[in-house]
Protein backbone atom coordinates (compact mmCIF):
# COMPACT_ATOMS: atom_id res chain seq x y z
CA UNK A 1 0.00 0.00 0.00
CA UNK A 2 1.26 3.58 -0.83
CA UNK A 3 1.04 6.10 1.74
CA UNK A 4 1.56 9.87 1.45
CA UNK A 5 2.82 12.40 3.62
CA UNK A 6 2.41 16.37 3.13
CA UNK A 7 5.09 18.40 2.68
CA UNK A 8 5.16 21.85 1.53
CA UNK A 9 7.39 23.79 -1.13
CA UNK A 10 8.88 27.03 0.96
CA UNK A 11 8.48 30.50 -1.22
CA UNK A 12 6.14 28.79 -3.99
CA UNK A 13 3.20 31.43 -4.06
CA UNK A 14 0.96 29.74 -6.98
CA UNK A 15 -0.15 26.67 -8.01
CA UNK A 16 1.60 23.51 -8.69
CA UNK A 17 1.96 22.44 -12.53
CA UNK A 18 3.77 19.52 -12.36
CA UNK A 19 5.95 17.14 -10.33
CA UNK A 20 8.62 14.85 -11.30
CA UNK A 21 10.37 12.31 -9.98
CA UNK A 22 13.60 10.52 -11.30
CA UNK A 23 13.95 8.35 -9.08
CA UNK A 24 13.35 7.75 -4.80
CA UNK A 25 15.00 10.78 -3.96
CA UNK A 26 15.21 13.37 -7.04
CA UNK A 27 12.17 15.71 -7.90
CA UNK A 28 11.40 18.84 -9.45
CA UNK A 29 7.77 20.91 -9.24
CA UNK A 30 7.15 23.62 -11.09
CA UNK A 31 4.94 26.55 -10.12
CA UNK A 32 2.31 28.79 -11.78
CA UNK A 33 4.14 31.73 -11.13
CA UNK A 34 7.63 30.39 -13.35
CA UNK A 35 9.30 28.62 -10.38
CA UNK A 36 11.36 25.31 -10.76
CA UNK A 37 11.84 23.60 -7.42
CA UNK A 38 13.77 20.42 -6.58
CA UNK A 39 14.53 18.14 -3.86
CA UNK A 40 17.33 15.60 -3.00
CA UNK A 41 15.25 14.04 -0.19
CA UNK A 42 12.17 12.93 -1.80
CA UNK A 43 10.48 15.73 -1.16
CA UNK A 44 10.78 16.07 2.67
CA UNK A 45 12.87 19.63 1.79
CA UNK A 46 12.51 21.80 -1.35
CA UNK A 47 14.66 24.34 -2.49
CA UNK A 48 13.85 26.74 -6.10
CA UNK A 49 16.65 26.26 -8.30
CA UNK A 50 15.45 28.40 -10.92
CA UNK A 51 12.94 31.21 -11.50
CA UNK A 52 11.55 32.74 -15.15
CA UNK A 53 9.80 36.08 -15.33
CA UNK A 54 6.53 36.46 -17.30
CA UNK A 55 5.98 32.73 -17.88
CA UNK A 56 5.59 29.04 -16.47
CA UNK A 57 6.46 25.69 -17.04
CA UNK A 58 3.87 22.93 -17.40
CA UNK A 59 5.83 20.07 -18.71
CA UNK A 60 9.58 18.24 -16.89
CA UNK A 61 11.17 14.74 -17.77
CA UNK A 62 13.90 13.30 -16.89
CA UNK A 63 16.66 11.13 -18.99
CA UNK A 64 19.54 10.03 -17.60
CA UNK A 65 21.49 12.98 -15.93
CA UNK A 66 19.45 15.75 -17.75
CA UNK A 67 16.16 17.06 -16.68
CA UNK A 68 13.92 19.01 -19.62
CA UNK A 69 11.28 22.02 -18.78
CA UNK A 70 8.86 22.69 -21.62
CA UNK A 71 6.64 25.92 -21.06
CA UNK A 72 5.59 29.42 -22.33
CA UNK A 73 5.71 32.84 -21.81
CA UNK A 74 1.98 33.42 -20.31
CA UNK A 75 0.45 34.51 -23.84
CA UNK A 76 1.15 31.52 -25.22
CA UNK A 77 3.17 32.96 -27.85
CA UNK A 78 7.04 32.23 -27.04
CA UNK A 79 7.67 28.11 -25.99
CA UNK A 80 10.43 27.47 -23.88
CA UNK A 81 12.27 24.04 -23.69
CA UNK A 82 15.13 24.41 -20.73
CA UNK A 83 17.22 21.40 -20.05
CA UNK A 84 19.13 21.08 -16.56
CA UNK A 85 22.59 18.75 -16.43
CA UNK A 86 23.32 17.27 -12.93
CA UNK A 87 26.80 17.32 -13.22
CA UNK A 88 27.15 20.48 -14.64
CA UNK A 89 24.51 22.16 -12.50
CA UNK A 90 23.54 24.82 -14.39
CA UNK A 91 20.14 25.28 -16.53
CA UNK A 92 20.28 26.02 -20.62
CA UNK A 93 17.51 27.44 -22.55
CA UNK A 94 17.02 25.92 -26.04
CA UNK A 95 15.54 28.11 -28.95
CA UNK A 96 11.90 27.47 -29.98
CA UNK A 97 11.68 30.23 -32.65
CA UNK A 98 8.90 29.56 -35.06
CA UNK A 99 6.14 27.72 -32.68
CA UNK A 100 3.40 28.69 -30.70
CA UNK A 101 1.61 27.48 -27.92
CA UNK A 102 2.56 26.63 -24.29
CA UNK A 103 4.54 22.92 -24.03
CA UNK A 104 2.48 20.97 -21.62
CA UNK A 105 4.41 17.28 -22.15
CA UNK A 106 7.53 16.53 -22.71
CA UNK A 107 9.04 13.15 -23.26
CA UNK A 108 12.71 12.60 -24.74
CA UNK A 109 14.59 8.66 -25.62
CA UNK A 110 17.44 9.93 -25.19
CA UNK A 111 19.61 13.20 -24.71
CA UNK A 112 18.32 14.95 -27.57
CA UNK A 113 15.52 13.35 -29.07
CA UNK A 114 12.32 14.73 -27.76
CA UNK A 115 8.47 15.15 -28.52
CA UNK A 116 6.35 17.40 -26.90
Amino acid sequence: MVSWVKHSIPNATRLTLNIHFSDNDRGWVTTQDGGIYSTLDGGVNWQQTWKVNGGAFGAIYSVGLRTWFGGSDYFGDSPWLVYYDRPKVKFTIVPMDGIGGFIRTVKFIDFQTGLW
